[in-house]
This record gives C-alpha cells, sequence and structure tokens, in this order.
C-alpha cells in the first residue's frame, strides 16, 4: 500500500477521499471516530494551558481611605481573540459603594512570550463606608475567545475573592458627617425674603451641593433645625449622578419650607460641613451663615389702646393744644394700626398665594412634578394644618360632596399622578384644569382649617 501525505488544506483530503483508495478510507474512518470521542475545550482548560489570563486587582496606589475612592480592574486576556467579549457579572461589595467607571470595557493588547495578547479590562469604583476590612466577594466574569483549532469557546470563569485594608483620613476619627472628594461646592439661597414677616409668612431654602468622583449618596443632608415658633418642612431631596468619559459627579438639592408661628427674634441656624480634600490629604470645611430675622406681632398687646386712652385726660394743660392735637393724632394711628396691621396681612397672604397658584401652574407644564408637590406642601402649611396632604385632599372632598363626571378629574387622582411622578414611579401628569382642581381643594382646606391647633406637618413619604 503505497503511502500518501495528508496536509491541512481542505483539497488533499477531498482528493484522497475521490482516490478511494482502501487504506485511505481505513484512516478517514479512524480520524472521525477519534474526532467524535474528543472531549469539547472549556475556559477551564484555556487558563490551565496558560492560553487565557484573568486577574482582579487594586489600581490605586497608597493607604486606601474610609469614603473615598479606590479602582478595582478585573482583567481578562487571551492568546488569541475575543469572540463575543467578556462582561463582569453584577456583583455587591458589603459595607461599600460600587460605580462602574464605563460601561464598556478596555481594550488593549500585550506582548507576553513573544505573543500578541488581546487584553479586557473592567474598572469599577469603590467607596468603602467604614474603615477596617473590606472583602471583595468571588465575581462571576462571561468569557467568549476564539480558538486556533476548537473554534470560540465561551462560559463562566469564577474568580477568587480578596480583601483591601481601609483605613479613616487623618481626623474624621470622630466625625458622623463628612464626604471624601477631590472638589466640594455648596451653595445657599433664599425665597421670599423680607424685611420684616408676620405670623404666617414663609421663606423657603435651597441648599446645592456638588461633589466630584463621589456619588450623591455619599454626600448627607442637611439636619432639619428644631426652634419653638417656627415650623420646618423638609421636602424629598433631589440626588443625581452625573458621569461624563469617566468622570462621576455627585449632585444633591434640598428644599425646606419655613413657617413663622410666631413673633419673635430668630435665628435660623447655618452650616459648617466638614470635607476630606483626597487631593491634598487635609480636612477643610465650607461654612455657610446663619439667618437672623423679625417677626412682627400681627395684632396689638391687649389693653395696650385702654393705656393710652387712659394716659390722654391727664395730660398737663401745658402741653398746649398743639400737643393736644399730636397727642390725639398719634391716639387715633395706634387705635387703626391694628386693622392696617391686618389689611396687610391679608393683601400679603393674597399676593403670596397668587404668585404660588402662577408657580404651580408653570411648573406643571415643565412637568417638574417635585415643585409642584412643593408649593402644595407651603400651601397647606400656611394653615398650620395637622393632615397630611393626602389627608387633607380626601377630607375636603368628603366635606364638599362634590361629583365629578370624570374620575381622572379629582383631585386624589391628580395628586395621586404627582407623587407617582415625582418619586419615579409614573409618567403621566394630570391636566391644567384637573392640577387646577387640587390647588383649589387645597387651598380651600388651608382656610377651613384656620381654627386647628398648629403642628408640623410631616411630609408624605411616598405615593401610595
Amino acid at each position: 500500500m503505497s503511502m500518501h501525505r495528508i496536509s491541512r488544506g481542505p483539497l488533499t483530503l477531498w482528493r484522497l477521499v475521490r482516490g478511494k483508495t482502501p487504506g485511505v478510507t481505513l484512516f478517514i474512518a479512524l480520524m472521525s471516530i477519534a474526532s467524535g470521542g474528543h472531549a469539547a475545550v472549556t475556559l477551564d482548560d484555556l487558563v490551565a494551558d496558560d492560553q487565557l489570563r484573568t486577574s482582579v486587582n487594586i489600581d490605586t496606589e497608597g493607604a486606601l481611605y474610609q469614603r473615598a475612592p479606590f479602582v478595582l480592574s478585573v482583567e481578562i486576556a487571551t492568546a488569541r481573540w475575543f469572540g463575543r467579549g467578556t462582561r463582569v457579572r453584577d456583583f455587591r461589595i458589603p459595607g461599600a459603594v460600587l460605580r462602574p467607571v464605563s460601561t464598556f470595557a478596555d481594550n488593549s493588547s500585550h506582548r507576553i512570550n513573544g505573543e500578541t495578547w488581546s487584553v479586557q479590562r473592567w474598572r469599577f469604583r469603590v467607596f468603602p463606608r467604614e474603615s477596617g476590612r473590606l472583602t471583595i466577594p468571588q465575581l462571576r466574569v462571561f468569557v467568549s475567545v476564539n480558538t486556533e483549532t476548537d473554534g470560540t469557546v465561551e462560559g463562566e470563569l469564577t474568580l477568587p475573592s480578596t480583601t483591601a485594608r481601609i483605613v479613616s483620613p487623618p481626623g474624621t476619627e470622630n466625625l458622623d458627617i463628612w464626604v471624601a472628594t477631590p472638589t466640594l461646592s455648596i451653595e445657599q439661597h433664599w425665597e421670599g425674603s423680607l424685611d420684616a414677616y408676620l405670623p404666617g409668612d414663609a421663606i423657603t431654602r435651597t441648599r446645592s451641593f456638588v461633589v466630584e468622583d463621589a456619588p450623591a449618596m455619599m454626600l448627607q443632608g442637611s439636619e432639619t433645625p428644631q426652634i419653638p415658633g417656627l415650623s420646618f418642612y423638609q421636602a424629598p431631596a433631589n440626588v443625581v449622578d452625573e458621569s461624563h468619559r469617566g468622570t462621576l459627579t455627585g449632585k444633591r438639592e434640598e428644599r425646606m419650607v419655613i413657617t413663622f408661628e410666631a413673633p419673635g427674634h430668630y435665628q435660623i441656624p447655618g452650616l459648617d460641613y466638614v470635607w476630606f480634600n483626597t487631593g491634598t490629604g487635609r480636612l477643610e470645611t465650607i461654612s455657610l451663615p446663619a439667618l437672623e430675622l423679625e417677626v412682627l406681632a400681627a395684632e396689638a398687646m391687649p389693653g395696650e389702646s385702654a393705656k393710652r386712652s387712659a394716659w390722654l385726660p391727664g395730660t398737663p394743660l401745658i402741653l398746649g393744644s398743639g400737643a393736644a392735637v399730636l397727642l390725639m393724632l398719634l391716639l387715633w394711628l395706634s387705635r387703626h394700626s391694628e386693622l392696617l396691621k391686618r389689611a396687610r396681612t391679608l393683601v400679603r397672604r393674597r399676593l403670596l398665594q397668587q404668585r404660588s397658584r402662577s408657580a404651580y401652574l408653570q411648573a406643571l407644564q415643565q412637568n417638574n412634578s417635585a415643585q409642584c408637590l412643593q408649593l402644595l406642601y407651603q400651601q397647606l402649611a400656611q394653615s398650620g394644618s395637622q393632615r397630611q396632604l393626602q389627608d387633607a385632599v380626601r377630607a375636603h372632598a368628603a366635606g364638599q360632596g362634590r361629583l365629578f363626571a370624570d374620575a381622572e378629574q379629582t383631585p386624589e387622582h391628580s395628586l395621586r399622578l404627582l407623587l407617582e411622578h415625582g418619586y419615579g414611579q409614573g409618567g403621566a401628569l394630570p391636566g391644567h384644569k384637573a392640577a387646577a382642581e387640587l390647588w383649589k381643594a387645597v387651598s380651600q382646606h388651608s382656610k377651613d382649617s384656620d381654627n386647628e391647633t398648629s403642628s408640623p406637618l410631616q411630609l408624605n413619604p411616598g405615593a401610595s
């Protein structure tokens, strides 16, 4: 039997088959049996043959600080090339906040033992909440690679767990509220500021926090003061994370309505916010000033006019007629000052209500449900009602007994849409007419609640 040389090209094999040589036929049959009995190549086989490498690394050099980010990277390298790529399965690290640096892997190539390897690297920012030992769990990685002889091989690999040592930044050992970041900015402004205030007036404080290289959830909120004579209504904070070309920015906005319940001199505390500058390695403080204001009495003190009237007949005659006329004028003004103050209060409240209603409807047009809810809270707060917003609308509906032809036009339905939209649970907002009916219901309830005992208003915890 003559021997035939078999090359890797398919043309030679085809010619051998066509030659119908018995020895060749037997050879091909044996090759088919051997091929059928060959076990499929797995990712573990490629790892064992040093054709596939994986690693989990901490790329941040130096000390790893509490609340400061460090970069965790997962690297996969193959001696060939990737078929359908790689993907790190979702995972959590207990005691830390996790954010991906990018939604895509970083692609590169390395020279290893004279060969060019394809490399994909996934990076994550890790923000440890506490100091001490941080355990990074086992990670599951999907890998799809192209091999020279076995086609595409893919599946999952489990990477081993590792640990990291986290330390507290110097000076923060006894602090509760602080953030670690290279850059922090805080702004504060007031809405509704006046030279003097009357009971029932209100102002709104807005604080905006912007932190770089950290998520907004790492920013701790401002404390709510407890000051007799003032009521504080804290709206849910607006928390947003933004990522641009690998740079993470966290933003937090707080809105608080402060209602004046009694006359007096008040000081609303400022803010001293401590932060650890990861660029300089030092603690810094941003300070916001306190606000001092005066709330005037809406009515004259009882008996004050009577005392002035009793004093007038005893006025010595030596004051003369000019002085007597002046005193009579002053007495007349003092007796009518109560009416003037009441009129001033009513006019101011009416103007504020009109402005608030216009702002409410404008916010509705802009799909700003958070602003709509804030204005509704403020409108209800003017009366010091004991009810929550949802309860107030239900109470108004029960008291009015009004029937709506369309259930979607009711104030309760409109409030539900606003709450769902504001808390990210819905899409559509109420129409202009339905929203106006909701405002009317809250305003009417505020008027009906003027005789109720004043107590702090609690914000609705969420959509029902």
